[in-house]
């Protein structure tokens, strides 16, 4: 199963999604209805799950054949209602079982309400599973694998009072990488497809690239930027580029902190982000405007941006706005 939710992480959802039908995966998940929605209005017609589905949308759920996440008493409940009122029966549901992640699922005290409801004929479950809150982190380890022992005591009871036969999984990308003997029936493939991962056997996939709009030099004692942040020590070379924080450049890069790829060098920002814009300090090179910059890709990751944010990776990805154009290329 591959996460497509937050436009893929960042890069595209109906994109990647195709690529995935393509290639023959077994199942995609959103976050929202709508995400799955327009997946099937772009053609995509392998199973959806939608992780977190508002229960006042559940007739698009029906209409567009996603298959919903139930976490909690009221939502099979108002699943069920809506279901029964249409005369559907056999509709595939995902059950979430809360094992230590304590976000969404249901408690172990919470399944033998759960049963009776998963017996009525309007219900097939598709699968059960849980989320891992630590797989990316060895010294959570003894954690990780309670989260497992939870996971099958829960399962195993719901399978036995059933009697009915169902898919399990538990493992995420950082999962995948760490767990090989943790697979049961699917794994969740999401941050791991774009290249990131806890090992360095992973390679990055996507690169964020513009070029130097303009380039100046300042006299020493001047100020760069917004409010006088940036000052130059020394007659400098200031070069500008388009991106900001509205293009998931996060302001935490500005003043020094945050770096870019441009001709074999790293330099360094100055002064604060802006919106649309921000300021690199460029003296002792040859750069010119017109210039490409790499923002992140093969000579600074991913992780490597985040890192100097003082964030996660998935945190940069899916800050790009659609304003930043994508372009998607296929050997």
């Amino acid at each position: 199963m591959v996460m497509v939710k937050a436009l893929s992480y960042g890069i595209g959802n109906i994109e990647i999604a195709k690529l995935m039908q393509f290639h023959k995966v077994d199942a995609l998940a959103v976050a929202f209805i709508d995400e799955g929605v327009e997946l099937r209005k772009a053609g995509i017609h392998l199973p959806i799950m939608v992780l977190n589905p508002d229960p006042t949308g559940f007739a698009s759920i029906m209409d567009h054949r996603l298959e919903p996440e139930i976490y909690n008493l009221r939502g099979i409940t108002a699943l069920h209602q809506s279901l029964h009122l249409r005369g559907i029966l056999d509709f595939p549901i995902h059950v979430k079982l809360d094992t230590g992640m304590h976000r969404l699922g249901f408690g172990n005290d919470e399944l033998e309400a759960l049963i009776p409801w998963l017996n009525l004929p309007e219900f097939r479950i598709s699968s059960v599973f849980t989320h891992l809150a630590a797989a990316n982190d060895e010294t959570h380890d003894d954690f990780t694998y309670e989260q497992v022992h939870r996971f099958n005591q829960m399962s195993d009871f719901l399978s036995s009072a059933l009697g009915k036969p169902f898919r399990r999984h538990v493992l995420n990308s950082a999962g995948i990488e760490r767990f090989s003997d943790l697979q049961y029936d699917m794994v969740r493939l999401g941050i791991g497809l774009h290249g990131i991962g806890v090992s360095s056997s992973l390679r990055p996939v996507s690169s964020f690239l513009t070029t130097v709009s303009q380039v100046r030099t300042v006299p020493a004692g001047e100020s760069v930027g917004y409010s006088r942040r940036g000052v130059c020590q020394s007659s400098s070379r200031i070069a500008t580029i388009p991106v900001g924080y509205a293009d998931g450049f996060h302001r935490q890069l500005g003043n020094g902190s945050g770096q870019v790829y441009i001709k074999g060098v790293m330099v360094p920002t100055i002064g604060e982000v802006c919106m649309d814009m921000c300021m690199i300090d460029v003296s002792g090179t040859d750069i010119e405007e017109g210039d490409m910059v790499e923002i992140f890709g093969k000579q600074q990751t991913v992780s490597d941006l985040a890192d100097r944010a003082g964030t996660i990776p998935y945190d940069i990805l899916t800050s790009i706005p659609e304003r930043v154009k994508r372009v998607y290329l296929q050997e």
